[in-house]
């Protein structure tokens, strides 16, 4: 529901507060609304989200 609502806004993606991590973030992006040369950084001061997806396997 929150997520067609941001769709039929034009908006291209939610940031919204962790539920899990104190202070933290998640992030949406609906790579089918980017257009060329659109593009997504993180910033990542502390060098806390993974390098590779080898940290995604279970």
């Amino acid at each position: 529901m929150l997520g067609d609502m941001v769709l039929a806004q034009g908006h291209k993606g939610i940031l919204f507060p962790s539920q899990v991590h104190a202070g933290g973030s998640n992030v949406v992006v609906y790579v089918d609304r980017l257009k060329d040369g659109a593009s997504v950084e993180a910033n990542d001061p502390n060098g806390d989200l993974p390098r590779d997806r080898s940290s995604w396997r279970r």
